[in-house]
């Protein structure tokens, strides 16, 4: 796949993105759980009063870091998701075309 492919797909994956952000954010569900997370964030603050700024520094890259490798990793496979459904698409016109 060459680098244009490649970013015109990311693109792509970025436009639909956003339009799941979207729809999440009217979910009561997803909405429900932001909330309990607000609350827990205020607990979990106050744990952190009893570290130092560099034990602090600590906790928060490992969860930015494992947030930002779950993001990559979702994003891998929605592209490599995408890539399979062009394929298939692919696959099916191709038979079609040979079944006239």
């Amino acid at each position: 796949m060459t680098d244009m492919t490649n970013e015109a797909l990311k693109s792509l994956i970025t436009s639909r993105e956003e339009i799941a952000f979207n729809q999440a954010n009217e979910n009561l569900e997803y909405i429900e759980i932001c909330k309990q997370q607000e609350k827990a964030e205020k607990k979990i603050n106050k744990l952190y009063e009893r570290f130092n700024a560099e034990e602090l520094a600590t906790i928060h890259k490992y969860y930015e870091d494992g947030n930002h490798k779950q993001s990559l990793e979702l994003r891998e496979m929605y592209f490599q998701g995408l890539k399979d459904c062009f394929k298939i698409i692919a696959f099916l016109c191709d038979f079609q075309c040979d079944v006239k």
